[in-house]
């Protein structure tokens, strides 16, 4: 795998996969050479095998970490925009909150007001009604 991702806190493994791979074959071509136990070469033949499953493992584990920190960032930006979401909440309950206590507030207002016997404004509104139906009466005869 050619990607890196920069979160990443180990360095790519690759090169060093590559480099441990060469020098097993170095060795190899040498024990050849001179004619070495055919065991001991077969057993380091198979640790190039090895090499390759290390570097395969990394590369998922490489993978999985990044799947991971991917997570980790939205799991980040879904809790800031909760916090934020709360906060908002938080101040509409206030502001629920403060309406609430001015309709309570106006409704006991206008609860004393319609409970009151008839106020001087009403009275007096009423007198006037009434000294002006009688004079719109009189005034025909007159």
């Amino acid at each position: 795998m050619s990607w890196r991702d920069e979160r990443c806190p180990v360095a790519y493994t690759c090169p060093d996969i590559d480099s441990v791979k060469s020098a097993i074959s170095d060795a190899v071509d040498e024990l050849e050479e001179r004619d070495a136990d055919a065991g001991v070469i077969g057993n380091l033949n198979d640790q190039l095998g090895t090499m390759e499953e290390i570097r395969d493992a990394n590369s998922e584990l490489r993978g999985w970490g990044s799947s991971l920190a991917d997570q980790v960032e939205v799991e980040g930006s879904l809790r800031d925009e909760c916090e934020s979401l709360q906060e908002q909440l938080d101040r509409s309950e206030e502001k629920v909150e403060e309406l609430t206590d001015q309709v309570d507030e106006l409704t006991h207002l206008l609860a004393e007001e319609v409970t009151r016997p008839w106020t001087t404004s009403l009275k007096l509104h009423t007198s006037r009604c009434f000294s002006r139906l009688m004079l719109s009466i009189r005034s025909p005869l007159t």
